[in-house]
């Protein structure tokens, strides 16, 4: 064994060198098979040796590992794409020795599904769900949230009806450009997969420092929020689920207002194309009415505006 090799094993042994199992999350585009009628099913299929979570929004599905080994994905089949509001809405854990807990409610978060799998026992264990619907709608709001007057947020939050490919282009330049430090107008984007109307799969090419190419990929929703982005295989794992942003701006609510966890409606809004998340909020304060903002959320999770309306 060469004098590195000795001295990397040390380190590891000492425990210098770690890996963090919180920061780990892996991405998956949903097999979308089709379906007829008004009701529209997700199934998912993960492997947990721990705590896990499984995002579901759209047609991407998200696992992030909360404790012990890293979870990962066999399928994510779905009927349709997931909407925005979905109306009679429904979670059914199927298989798995552990517990499956509907941690968020796609009715109240613009359409993001969360479920938290619980692995009680040693050894990995494979966890099937299905999330289930019926009707619903691509816009923002839904029965979850609270209004002064019609239905919904009432404030015109409305889903956008979509970036164009060439503002995803710039997204996905913007994105290289903040992480490398390179210029972004040197960075070749060409379209993978994604109509107009569908999430955008980019793959991208740069030169570094050293004039080497390298390679990656951005995957962008049609309102112009960062999916997934990697780099020559190496997964940009210091960014936050759109699952822990909405959580940032709503313990950041809660302190603000003094108000309890029950009294605060988060939402996803599109992000202004540099892997921010910016989110709506609205709060009701006994005797106050409603009111409403906006949290501008940073890739690493943390706050990086807060707006009251």
């Amino acid at each position: 064994m060469s004098a590195k090799a000795v001295v990397i094993c040390s380190l590891i042994a000492a425990g210098i060198i770690t890996t963090s199992v919180q920061a780990q999350m892996m991405n998956i585009h949903a097999n979308i098979r089709g379906g007829g009628g008004d009701e529209g099913k997700c199934t998912f299929e993960v492997v947990v040796d721990g705590v896990a979570e499984v995002e579901i929004r759209g047609d991407q599905g998200h696992l992030s590992t909360i404790s012990g080994s890293p979870a990962s994905w066999r399928r994510l089949d779905c009927t349709s794409r997931f909407p925005n509001n979905p109306g009679d809405f429904r979670f059914k854990g199927i298989d798995g020795r552990g517990r499956q807990t509907l941690v968020r409610d796609p009715r109240g978060s613009g359409g993001l599904a969360v479920i938290r799998i619980e692995d009680p026992k040693s050894g990995s264990e494979g966890y099937t769900g299905d999330i289930i619907w019926r009707g619903g709608d691509s816009h923002w709001g839904g029965g979850g949230n609270w209004s002064s007057g019609g239905s919904g947020w009432d404030n015109g939050w409305n889903e956008p009806r979509g970036i164009s490919y060439g503002n995803a282009v710039s997204i996905c330049q913007d994105q290289v450009a903040r992480v490398r430090g390179v210029n972004p107008g040197s960075v070749d984007v060409r379209r993978r997969d994604g109509p107009k109307g569908r999430d955008y799969d980019l793959e991208f090419r740069f030169r570094d420092r050293h004039s080497n190419y390298q390679t990656g990929q951005c995957m962008i929703s049609n309102t112009g929020q960062m999916l997934n982005f990697n780099i020559s295989g190496g997964s940009f794992n210091d960014r936050v689920s759109p699952h822990q942003a909405l959580g940032v701006c709503e313990r950041e609510v809660q302190s603000r207002l003094a108000v309890g966890p029950e009294d605060v409606k988060v939402q996803h809004a599109s992000d202004p194309g540099n892997g921010n998340f910016t989110i709506n909020w609205q709060a009701r304060r006994l005797g106050q009415g409603i009111r409403s903002g906006q949290c501008i959320v940073s890739p690493n999770g943390l706050l990086s505006e807060f707006r009251k309306w």
